[in-house]
């Protein structure tokens, strides 16, 4: 259907780019590709160059106008090609409208250098949740310690609240995805990663919202 029905409002030329969204997503790539060109990754004086890779090999199948069943949607075909398989991979749901956040996490996969998509960046984390209940110090930490002596592998022990910060936001940096939790009943959407602090030995369990995308808490699961 020409421009989703709305004429007045969208112009889609191509039967590609239905959605001031879409043609947004194409802009953001394009302002990738086009910074990756100042820092040395890609550098012409003459007319640019396609990225290597994207014109090569199998390609996907796509039909002539802007609606797609999940299986043949263009998210679904990028990740199918080659080198775009490889490590964790974003959580697209299985239908043909996807949220801006599904279109900025594929950005970042698509053009993530090590290959592994580790998520979408934290917007800030919830300190006051997480020393109060998983450091010493905190008022729900001690009771739940006199409830479970086993909690205390949940609590960062001889760390001051400052370094306890400093051992998360190493092991976000080096997260990896464990799974996706949905509540139904709020329409809420957590992500559950753990990430190895190399320096403290920590590896640390983190969940995320993905709507706010705070880091809503953190925990140490073991030490190495």
């Amino acid at each position: 259907m020409y421009a989703n029905g709305n004429p007045v409002n969208y112009v889609d030329p191509s039967g590609f780019f239905a959605s001031i969204q879409e043609i947004t997503i194409s802009q953001q790539v394009g302002a990738i590709l086009a910074a990756t060109s100042l820092t040395g990754i890609v550098v012409n004086s003459g007319p640019p160059e396609y990225p290597g890779g994207f014109g090569e090999g199998p390609q996907p199948s796509l039909p002539n106008h802007t609606g797609h069943t999940p299986q043949t949607s263009l998210l679904r075909k990028l990740l199918s090609l080659g080198g775009f398989g490889a490590g964790s991979q974003p959580d697209l749901p299985s239908h043909t409208g996807h949220p801006a956040h599904d279109f900025e996490d594929l950005i970042i996969y698509l053009f993530t250098a090590s290959g592994t998509f580790r998520g979408p960046a934290a917007s800030g984390f919830d300190w006051e949740h997480i020393m109060d209940r998983h450091h010493p110090s905190g008022n729900v930490a001690r009771l739940r310690l006199r409830q479970n002596p086993n909690y205390s592998s949940n609590i960062f022990h001889d760390l001051t609240e400052q370094q306890v910060e400093r051992v998360v936001r190493r092991a976000w940096k080096n997260r990896e995805k464990i799974k996706t939790q949905t509540n139904a009943a709020i329409e809420e959407t957590r992500i559950q990663y753990r990430g190895l602090d190399p320096q403290s030995g920590y590896e640390i369990e983190m969940w995320q919202n993905k709507g706010t995308k705070i880091v809503e808490t953190a925990y140490p699961i073991q030490r190495h």
